[in-house]
């Protein structure tokens, strides 16, 4: 039997109505492979489908879908910011929590700030909070070459802890719960009718996101980042510098999640707080192919996901589990398409004579 040699090369640049149709396909196919699943669990594919749209896009279900659009979409901004630099910071939901718990603090300690400031107040700090947990990782990377993945995963567990210890302890509300005193009443962003007044917050932040990405210096050195570190020390950038910038940036956004989620929905902070957002957020960062313009749309159907999985878990008693796996087939669907639309691979049989001919 011939020896099999395996050549991957890269592809000529397909044009974006291409590509928008292969990510199409691709949801498409980690939808129909979560038929079988679906089924075996004993439950009509059909009417998994029919509650999963319904669940999400009916009149009753927009509000929900736009609560959990907004922290999807700021993680999704947050992994964009790492990913297209070369670096990844996969730990946003620890960064989420991070930017809630010190938006409480501080807004305990001066809870009289008037309204617009306070508005303003829930991004800044919960931005800061979030950068600075991420920019741990990021120094650590820059001066001990620290993997970012495996630091920003592991901050993760820290956050989260400090989350319970927090909700069980010092912070344990009078009525026995496990959860904290609720925030000012100063601090609550108010609703525009039925959809939360967050949805202004988010559009500001994602049109900044597409202006520093696409638009600055900053943006073009952080793509060129990726590119490694000759690259940077041929044209002379200042490495750790750019790195620790990137985290930073990066954790800004996943913070800013936190503290608005605190903010327009929770009102309090508990330990079923952490919602995984940053997880999705990571999913619809690779469905946007690392756009901004696109991390909307792409959060808005991991919204959906979330929003149905309450329908679904009523109606058919479906695990919420279930919208995990169909997110982890997503996933994977996605970063196959992605690998497949930028390279060709060949298989090519290697006969004896060509062998020999080498010898």
């Amino acid at each position: 039997m011939s020896p099999v040699k395996i050549v991957v090369k890269r592809r000529e640049k397909l044009s974006r109505k291409v590509k928008a149709l292969y990510t199409a396909v691709a949801i498409l196919v980690s939808f129909l492979i979560a038929a079988p699943i679906v089924a075996a669990l004993g439950i009509n594919p059909i009417l998994f489908y029919k509650y999963l749209i319904v669940g999400s896009f009916a009149p009753y279900s927009i509000p929900l879908t736009i609560i959990n659009l907004i922290p999807v979409a700021l993680c999704c901004i947050s992994a964009i910011v790492s990913f297209r630099a070369g670096l990844w910071n996969i730990g946003q939901d620890g960064q989420y929590i991070m930017g809630a718990v010190f938006l409480l603090w501080i807004a305990s300690l001066i809870p009289n700030v008037p309204p617009p400031l306070s508005y303003v107040l829930v991004v800044i700090l919960g931005g800061i909070a979030g950068g600075a947990w991420c920019l741990i990782c990021g120094v650590l990377r820059a001066y001990t070459e620290a993997n970012e993945a495996v630091t920003t995963l592991m901050m993760l567990y820290i956050a989260s802890s400090i989350l319970n210890y927090l909700c069980y302890g010092p912070w344990r509300s009078s009525i026995g719960f496990p959860e904290t005193f609720p925030l000012p009443q100063n601090y609550q962003l108010p609703n525009i009718g039925p959809i939360t007044s967050a949805i202004i917050a988010l559009a500001v932040l994602t049109f900044l996101a597409w202006l520093i990405l696409d638009r600055t210096r900053l943006g073009l050195e952080m793509s060129i980042l990726a590119e490694g570190t000759r690259v940077i020390d041929y044209i002379g950038l200042r490495y750790r510098r750019l790195i620790c910038i990137v985290m930073f940036l990066s954790g800004f956004y996943a913070g800013a999640a936190g503290s608005l989620y605190l903010s327009y929905a929770a009102k309090f902070l508990e330990p079923g707080f952490i919602a995984y957002y940053g997880f999705s957020g990571i999913i619809a960062a690779w469905l946007c192919e690392l756009k901004v313009e696109y991390s909307i749309l792409a959060s808005l159907l991991l919204a959906a996901l979330y929003s149905s999985s309450y329908t679904m878990q009523a109606t058919l008693n479906i695990p919420s589990y279930m919208i995990d796996a169909l997110e982890g087939l997503l996933l994977i669907c996605i970063l196959l398409v992605h690998f497949f639309t930028r390279y060709r691979v060949e298989i090519r049989f290697i006969s004896s004579s060509s062998k020999s001919s080498r010898k």
